[in-house]
């Protein structure tokens, strides 16, 4: 017999008034949790033939989300997961066919007491469940001679190996094993895709990267467009529709930045990704996604002091390093989709238009830049100086990462596409058709930065946030 044990998500407190404990719901918050959890558990646990549940009223709704995320099986009620003994339970759960897969829905300290006494543990011992947390159990031999654990999971839905008796043991032997991982990053600009395999301590394979334009910075301040939420609604479905295996997916690691922090309407976005994917997308800090980007830059690139600027579609992150630590940190809304929205309407912008974005600029810089010491240089990430380092180097990309752009070579590069309309501009080698409007406004933006702040030379960083995000997973957030 297989056996998921899950401990119903969270509800109203004990204790609310004019609520019986019996009678408690689950919360809104405990709703939306579990079912990013039990995506995640359809993901990696087979069907059960068989769901349990108490018959108490928190349970029973967690059950109905569990049965939605597996499909195709009804919740049964069973009244010993309620106020019943573990002996009780075992009883109930003998009743089912030894090859069996069952599930249950039940309550602390009874679920957590009924695994302690399958894995074996001694009178008296509980393997705690927080709320929404489940664990799957090997019986091969049945019930009373007892089984092994196999996982645990959390209402977030990450997941962890369950050991029992000899969990430290079983601990050890994962963190020696790959974990296949997904990384999503819905930037501004684009929603990137990054499949790998990451063995802890040690490295990571990086076997699927995709990026799928959408412009979600092109909205009205504070608002996503709906056109680019669909756009990067389907995007998900599909990336993962391709890299899942017979129902199994990587474990996903979902981000937005800028254009999502700042947007009211942002759980447009982010509520469907949610009930229809399983995904729990984590909003970034500004502080969060600028030390991301930094981390990513310090592990590729020899450098100890240093400006790291990481230019998006909404946002300008400026980060200071001296001797490999990040001593400051500030978010600027200078982003290239941001600027061209506000000014550069026309297809070839108007002398008044460029020297409006280059004032808005340098407004934004004072106080916030400081002055570069002697000799120090300013890492450049994010997809403008990316772009910025193939057109220099004429449509060759391999040798971008670790390029050095002096300030001339920023502002010929800025001449050159001032005086070209954007249909123009396609002919530049180097220059993708969907960054023809937003390169210009961009190129002035690491210029004036270069020049306010005095620094001669651009060091091209092709690194970004999902490369930082990498990096903390496979070294435990040391980076």
């Amino acid at each position: 017999m297989k056996l998921l044990l899950v401990r119903h998500a969270a509800a109203v407190p004990a204790g609310t008034p004019g609520i019986r404990d019996d009678d408690r719901p689950l919360t809104p918050k405990g709703v939306s949790k579990f079912r990013v959890a039990a995506k995640g558990l359809a993901r990696i646990a087979r069907r059960p033939d068989v769901l349990l549940t108490s018959p108490l009223p928190r349970a029973r709704a967690t059950a109905e989300i569990a049965a939605t995320a597996f499909k195709r099986i009804e919740p049964t009620v069973e009244t010993a997961l309620a106020h019943g003994t573990v002996d009780d339970i075992l009883t109930a759960l003998g009743r089912h066919p030894a090859g069996a897969t069952v599930a249950i829905v039940g309550h602390e300290p009874t679920i957590s007491m009924t695994l302690a006494r399958l894995l074996g543990a001694g009178d008296g011992e509980r393997f705690p469940f927080r709320k929404g947390g489940a664990a799957l159990v090997d019986l091969p031999d049945g019930l009373a001679a007892g089984g092994r654990g196999r996982l645990a999971t959390r209402p977030r839905g990450t997941m962890k190996l369950c050991s029992g008796v000899d969990s430290m043991r079983r601990r050890r032997k994962s963190r020696r094993e790959k974990e296949l991982v997904a990384v999503v990053d819905l930037g501004s600009t684009a929603v990137r895709f990054l499949l790998a395999k990451i063995k802890p301590e040690s490295g990571a394979e990086v076997l699927v990267e995709e990026r799928v334009p959408t412009r979600l910075g092109s909205g009205a301040p504070g608002v996503l467009p709906r056109k680019a939420m669909d756009q990067t609604r389907r995007a998900v479905h599909r990336f993962f529709a391709r890299n899942s295996l017979n129902g199994r997916g990587p474990r996903i690691i979902a981000v937005a930045t800028s254009a999502v922090r700042d947007a009211h309407n942002r759980e447009r976005l982010l509520e469907p990704l949610r009930r229809r994917e399983g995904i729990e997308v984590q909003v970034l800090s500004a502080r969060d996604e600028a030390r991301l980007g930094v981390h990513a830059a310090l592990d590729s690139l020899s450098f100890r002091d240093g400006m790291v600027a990481d230019l998006g579609g909404a946002s300008l992150q400026l980060s200071r390093v001296r001797r490999r630590r990040v001593v400051s940190t500030a978010s600027l809304p200078l982003g290239v989709v941001r600027m061209t929205s506000r000014f550069l309407h026309d297809n070839r912008p108007k002398p008044r238009a460029l020297q409006a974005v280059r004032t808005e600029v340098r407004e934004q810089l004072r106080g916030v830049l400081p002055p570069a010491d002697p000799g120090e240089m300013i890492v450049g990430l994010g997809g403008t100086v990316r772009t910025l380092a193939t057109i220099h180097l004429r449509g060759e990309r391999k040798h971008r990462h670790g390029l050095h752009l002096a300030q001339s070579d920023i502002t010929a590069i800025r001449e050159r596409l001032e005086s070209l309309s954007q249909r123009k501009r396609r002919k530049i080698r180097g220059l993708r058709a969907e960054r023809t409007d937003i390169i210009l406004a961009g190129a002035i933006v690491i210029e004036e930065v270069m020049v306010f702040g005095g620094y001669l030379t651009l060091v091209v960083c092709t690194r970004g946030v999902r490369d930082g995000i990498l990096l903390r997973e496979t070294f435990n957030g040391r980076g």
